[in-house]
């Protein structure tokens, strides 16, 4: 007899033996490393059968090329000081651009060696699709093919998804994570939701659209067996906290302050930034999911803020290179999660993101 989880993505009520997510690969590409409160409770539901991940190997070829071009040029930016410094220096600074470019050449193994510690599949499969029928596609600017025509790449990815979500839908929930909207969303009321043209393919292989699902990022899974359906939670009664915005800006002032880079606060045209002050916070976006057993709270989160940096910019056109340095005040948008014990008062925060406010 099958043991049912509940489906807690889709507003259809609906009874799985287990959730199969799909990545593509900008997942990793976010986060290299799969740290996080996410990966924790994965490992868990996948060792427990609630949850199954597979990587597609295209993704995995993928993510390891765009670390690899990151350390790369986290190198070139580490070698453009040694100019600057002295002799001892620049010994050090030697190393760690050595040691960038080893980490990039290490990734694929380490990402693999994480792949196992969590129990996530990599499938070497590469879905078998007509040449013709991806010529038609994007010819005719059909998605996930853009408006001018790219999209081979993101194709192959779709057709993944598909074969993947023919094989299971009908016993387990297929999600597939992608944060491409461009290729795989439509938006509307500031809303997305898988484009209708990528809904068509999903009916024409028979498949029910409450078995496959795309969500943009991971934030937007609950994983079975981690945390309480939202009809369950909301029966708890639970108290969420109505003014985490202001206990978030606490955090950051109390303390270290978070290490920040310019393209963390939108000043590109610096090279560094520290962080003095914040102040008028506004929530964006806040979702509460309630745990199993011990009924803490943990809460996604967007906070608008705006932060006070001192800027430092290297003026190197003399002989004797001076620091300068600036005062900036700039709008960023915090993402990342709190917990919150049902018994206490306290917020532990987690920042994932910090970036300009658009």
């Amino acid at each position: 007899m099958r043991c049912p989880v509940e489906r807690l993505i889709h507003g259809n009520r609906r009874y799985s033996q287990t959730v199969i997510l799909i990545l593509d690969a900008n997942v990793l590409v976010s986060n290299p490393m799969l740290r996080g409160a996410f990966w924790d409770n994965a490992a868990e539901a996948i060792n427990g059968a609630r949850l199954k991940i597979i990587v597609p190997r295209l993704a995995v070829d993928e993510a390891v090329a765009v670390y690899k071009r990151t350390r790369a040029a986290t190198a070139v930016s580490i070698r453009k000081e040694r100019r600057r410094a002295s002799e001892a220096v620049r010994t050090h600074l030697d190393a760690a651009a050595d040691e960038a470019l080893a980490e990039g050449e290490r990734y694929e193994q380490t990402l693999h060696q994480r792949f196992a510690a969590v129990g996530v599949t990599v499938d070497l499969a590469v879905p078998i699709v007509e040449h013709r029928e991806l010529a038609r596609r994007a010819i005719n600017r059909i998605r996930p093919f853009s408006e001018s025509g790219t999209g081979y790449r993101d194709a192959l990815h779709w057709w993944f998804v598909l074969d993947t979500a023919e094989q299971w839908w009908e016993e387990d929930d297929v999600i597939f994570v992608s944060s491409d909207l461009a290729a795989f969303a439509l938006k509307s009321d500031g809303k997305a939701a898988l484009h209708p043209q990528l809904l068509d393919d999903i009916l024409d292989r028979n498949i029910d659209p409450v078995g496959l699902d795309w969500v943009p990022d991971l934030t937007k899974v609950s994983i079975p067996g981690v945390f309480l359906s939202d009809e369950d939670a909301a029966g708890y009664g639970y108290s969420e906290p109505d003014d985490l915005e202001y206990r978030l800006m606490d955090h950051l002032l109390a303390g270290d302050p978070p290490s920040l880079s310019p393209a963390d606060v939108g000043l590109d045209d610096v090279d560094a930034v520290r962080l003095v002050d914040a102040g008028d916070p506004k929530l964006l976006y806040q979702h509460t999911r309630v745990y199993y057993g011990t009924f803490n709270l943990h809460i996604n989160f967007e906070v608008r803020m705006n932060f006070d940096v001192v800027t430092q910019t290297l003026v190197d056109d003399s002989r004797t290179p001076e620091l300068v340095e600036s005062s900036e005040t700039t709008a960023v948008v915090l993402t990342g999660t709190a917990e919150l014990s049902h018994y206490g008062t306290d917020l532990e925060f987690s920042i994932d993101d910090i970036s300009p406010y658009r």
